[in-house]
C-alpha cells in the first residue's frame, strides 16, 4: 500500500461508501507544482456536476514528494470535490497511474494530466457523453499553450503536434483512431471494459507508450472509443518541448509505439506489425525526399519531413535496443 499524504479533505478511501462516488478523476504528478495547483483549481470549478458523486486523487510521482506544499496550500478555501492524495515513489508513469486506478472508487475513471487545465464544461461533458454513448472510453480536444515565441517558424508544426482536434460530432465513434489515442483528458468506463488489474505496463513508465498498449488491449477485446468534442482541455508546452530535437525524438518514440503495442498483443498480430514496419520504410523514403528537397528553404515544411522522417525510423527501430528514456519521474 502506498503511504497516504495528508491534503485537503483527505479522506481514507475506505471511509467513502463506494456507491457514493461515481467519478474518479486522476492526476499524475512529477516535479510541477504550479501546473498542478492550476488543473486543481480547474477541477474544484467543474459546473453541472455533484461533487458528491467525484473524487480527485492526485498521485505524487516524485521520490521526495514534492507535492506536499501545494496539497497542503490548496487545504484553505476548498470547494472542489472530495481530495485524496498518495505518494508512489517508484519511478514511472505507469506505476503513478496503476497506483490511481488501484485506489480510485469510481465507475468512471477520468485521466488528467499535471499540465492540462480544463474549461468549466470539462467534466460534464465528458461524463455524459460516456453514459450517452456506452462507450469504453471517451477522449476530449486537446489544445496546446505553446511556450515559443509567436514568430518562431516552427510554431505551426509544434501546434500541429501537440493538438488532438478531430473536428468530429460528440458521440461519434473514434475506435479506428486507437493508434492515435492516449490517455491524456479520457474517460474510462470499468464495467464497460473492464481494466486488468495492472493496466499499465511498468516496464514502459519512462519510455512512454503504456497507455496505448492499454488501449488497444481494450479495443482487442471488443471496447468502443467515442468522441467528447465539448471536453476540452489546453495542455501547457514549455519551451524546452518546442524545439525540433524533441519533436523529433517523440516522433521516433511514437513510430516504435505503433509496433510495439501490436507485438503485446499476441502472436498472431504479427501481420499487423510487418504492415507498420512497411508503413514506416515508406515514411522514411518519402519523408527522407521531402526533406532533402526542401531544406534550402528551411522553415516548418522541411522540419515537418524531418520529424515524420523519425516516425518511420522508429516503426523500423522498435527493439528493446532502441528504446530511450523519455520521462524523468
Amino acid at each position: 500500500m502506498t503511504p497516504h499524504i495528508d491534503g485537503p479533505k483527505v479522506v481514507p478511501p475506505r471511509a467513502i461508501p463506494p456507491t457514493e462516488i461515481e467519478v474518479s478523476i486522476l492526476i499524475p504528478t512529477y516535479k510541477r507544482p504550479d501546473l498542478l495547483r492550476r488543473a486543481l483549481r480547474a477541477c474544484a470549478e467543474q459546473r453541472d456536476v455533484d461533487f458528491t458523486h467525484v473524487e480527485i486523487l492526485v498521485v505524487d510521482n516524485d521520490p521526495d514528494a514534492s507535492a506536499r506544499p501545494v496539497l497542503d496550500a490548496v487545504k484553505e478555501g476548498w470547494t472542489g470535490p472530495i481530495l485524496h492524495a498518495f505518494h508512489e515513489p517508484r519511478p514511472g508513469i505507469s506505476h503513478a497511474r496503476n497506483t490511481a486506478v488501484a485506489m480510485a472508487r469510481g465507475r468512471y475513471l477520468v485521466f488528467l494530466d499535471d499540465d492540462q487545465c480544463p474549461i468549466h464544461g470539462w467534466l460534464a461533458a465528458l461524463w455524459k457523453t460516456a453514459r450517452d454513448s456506452r462507450a469504453g472510453a471517451v477522449f476530449g480536444p486537446v489544445t496546446p499553450n505553446l511556450h515559443c515565441a509567436e514568430d518562431d517558424p516552427l510554431r505551426p508544426l509544434f501546434m500541429a503536434y501537440f493538438s488532438r482536434v478531430l473536428g468530429l460530432e460528440t458521440g461519434e465513434d473514434i475506435t479506428p483512431l486507437v493508434a492515435s489515442m492516449g490517455t491524456q483528458n479520457s474517460l474510462f468506463d470499468r464495467e464497460t471494459a473492464p481494466l486488468p488489474s495492472l493496466p499499465f505496463d511498468v516496464d514502459l513508465g519512462k519510455v512512454g507508450g503504456e497507455d496505448s498498449v492499454l488501449l488497444r488491449r481494450l479495443v482487442t477485446q471488443g471496447a468502443r472509443l467515442a468522441w467528447a468534442a465539448d471536453a476540452l482541455v489546453s495542455e501547457s508546452v514549455p519551451a524546452d518541448r518546442c524545439t525540433l530535437a524533441y519533436l523529433r525524438k517523440r516522433r521516433f518514440r511514437d513510430g516504435q509505439i505503433r509496433v510495439l503495442a501490436c507485438t503485446r498483443l499476441g502472436r498472431h498480430n504479427g501481420g499487423e506489425v510487418l504492415k507498420w514496419m512497411a508503413v514506416g520504410a515508406a515514411q522514411v523514403a518519402v519523408h527522407g525526399l521531402g526533406w532533402l528537397l526542401t531544406l534550402p528553404l528551411g522553415g516548418h515544411r522541411a522540419a515537418g519531413h524531418l520529424a515524420n522522417l523519425h516516425g518511420g525510423l522508429g516503426k523500423l527501430l522498435w527493439g528493446r535496443r532502441f528504446r530511450f528514456a523519455l520521462y524523468g519521474g
